[in-house]
């Protein structure tokens, strides 16, 4: 999985754009409610979800989140998805995890809204550290 010798996560990240929830990004408080997150289209066109370990999150935002202001993290417990999850190798070597079924809420244990400020994607990263690491 991922890279020999990597522990397994305790997190995976799920990226979305504030605007794929039409009623506003939901509250930690609700997220049991909500029997699927929203996927992206390129998560629609290859069949399933596309998520990031916390290191691997700067590659997916620097290439399809480029001119977006703000994001929304969806932090998905590892545990609750690893059966359904598929590890696929990139052309650089590094594995990142693929949800073979819809995301529930269920699923999920925090979402937060990240704005770029002006900054870097890799600047705004490091001052979320403590929250994606945690």
């Amino acid at each position: 999985m991922a890279v020999p010798n990597e522990t397994v996560p305790i997190y995976v990240f799920k990226i979305l754009l504030p605007s794929d929830f039409p009623t506003g990004v939901p509250a930690a408080s609700s997220l049991c409610s909500i029997p699927a997150m929203p996927s992206t289209s390129l998560d629609q066109s290859e069949g399933f979800i596309h998520l990031s370990r916390a290191r691997q999150l700067l590659l997916p935002l620097s290439r399809f989140f480029i001119s977006e202001e703000s994001i929304v993290l969806v932090r998905v417990v590892f545990e609750r998805v690893e059966k359904d999850v598929r590890w696929d190798r990139t052309a650089s070597g590094d594995e990142y995890p693929h949800l073979l079924r819809q995301l529930a809420g269920l699923d999920c244990d925090e979402v937060k809204t990240v704005r770029r400020m002006g900054r870097e994607w890799e600047e705004v990263l490091e001052s979320e550290k403590a929250w994606v690491w945690s």
